[in-house]
């Protein structure tokens, strides 16, 4: 693995463990929203 490929790599685990985090904030906020305003629509 070259030192580029080593550093894309890098960078795709650490934007996908940022995905991670993001997405269960956000299904977090779905929740709330839902119990708030009654369910989903």
């Amino acid at each position: 693995m070259t030192k580029q490929e080593a550093n894309q790599q890098r960078s795709l685990d650490a934007f996908m463990a940022r995905k991670v985090e993001f997405d269960a904030l956000l299904g977090e906020l779905q929740q709330a929203s839902a119990e708030h305003f009654g369910g989903k629509r």
